[in-house]
């Protein structure tokens, strides 16, 4: 059949060996490896109208104090403020403890999304967040976001998952995105952690 097919079959039930679709991989953009303690992670000139869609995995990321939250960010240009965000939803999830843990606070007007509050310094933050529609432009445009992170949950005193997802409404297009954490830094030397981007293909 050659390489790179698939059997398919017709609605007479006929099989023939075709191409495989196309679209809905995922492309590796760019990594930040975190083996020291930063002021926050970057990725500047990520978003571009090759793609509408991304995704940022992350691995033993950490605050470098401990009950301390991570944040997130978009920025239209390299190094700006970060681009005013409407929280839909702050973190809702559940512990190993049984219990909830729910802060869904509608901020309008904040400059950041929490992503994961109260975390630990000695246990990594792990887990994706969705980035939709970064690079259009027009006051009518938003750039959503959604997550879903697990790590230990010092406020509970377990481990938990936390997910939510909010909004930017922005009159340009965003080019960067930016990690940290609240009050402190983020990372240290303890836990090498890293964060990766993806572009998602639809053709």
């Amino acid at each position: 059949p050659g390489a790179d097919k698939i059997l398919t079959s017709d609605a007479s039930g006929n099989a023939t060996w075709a191409a495989a679709a196309a679209g809905g991989s995922m492309v590796y953009l760019a990594e930040n490896v975190i083996t020291a303690e930063v002021t926050s992670i970057s990725f500047n000139d990520l978003f571009s109208s090759t793609y509408r869609n991304y995704r940022f995995y992350f691995n033993n990321v950490l605050p470098a104090a401990t009950n301390n939250d991570m944040y997130m960010g978009v920025r239209a240009t390299t190094g700006g403020t970060l681009l005013t965000t409407n929280y839909l939803c702050m973190a809702r999830g559940t512990t190993t403890a049984s219990g909830w843990v729910s802060v869904a606070v509608q901020a309008y007007g904040a400059a950041h999304t929490r992503v994961f509050n109260t975390a630990s310094a000695t246990d990594g933050i792990n887990g994706y967040v969705d980035v939709m529609n970064p690079f259009q432009s027009g006051a009518a445009d938003f750039t959503r976001m959604t997550w879903m992170l697990n790590g230990y949950y010092v406020g509970g005193s377990s481990w938990g998952v936390q997910y939510g997802g909010s909004d930017t409404q922005a009159v340009t297009s965003c080019a960067h995105m930016q990690f940290f954490a609240g009050g402190t830094h983020t990372g240290d030397a303890s836990i090498d952690g890293y964060i990766r981007a993806y572009g998602i293909k639809e053709s």
